[in-house]
């Protein structure tokens, strides 16, 4: 349901934002897809959707115009769910691209340009931090009553 939802907005966005996008909007609309379906995925294999999803957000940083705000939504959802089921080094995997493109982006022109894929990076550090606390707070809690 979600993946779907999300889907929907990052297209609508897309079409309703062409300008922003160049003469030919379709690169924006397949990776607007590749970044917000695989949360479908989520349920049964977070480690595969936020990978899948890491990787067209790096190229929806790069290519012309902006990740949509649903794909924004579907990264953070996934990061949160790698983070609260794989171990860090999972999820220091997925932030790598982002990290990258939050340092190496072109410097000069627009000043959103440099600090959206910074912004990007840092909710996703947020939501790994907080999947993994919750993962942690279980571990602990199963410990605690196994010590009873």
């Amino acid at each position: 349901m979600a993946g779907g939802l999300l889907t929907s907005l990052s297209l609508i966005e897309v079409i309703i934002r062409a300008d922003d996008f160049g003469p030919s909007p379709f690169i924006a609309l397949l990776l607007g897809i590749c970044s917000t379906a695989p949360i479908l995925l989520a349920r049964t294999n977070a480690l595969a959707a936020g990978g899948i999803i890491s990787g067209a957000m790096a190229l929806a940083v790069v290519a012309p115009g902006r990740p949509t705000a649903s794909s924004v939504v579907a990264e953070v959802l996934a990061l949160y769910l790698v983070g609260r089921r794989y171990s860090w080094r999972a999820s220091v995997a997925l932030l790598s691209p982002l990290v990258v493109l939050a340092v190496a982006s072109p410097p000069g022109g627009n000043p959103g340009d440099r600090l959206f894929p910074a912004a990007v990076f840092v909710l996703a550090l947020a939501a790994v931090g907080l999947g993994n606390a919750q993962s942690v707070r279980g571990r602990a809690e199963a410990d605690a009553a196994a010590r009873k």
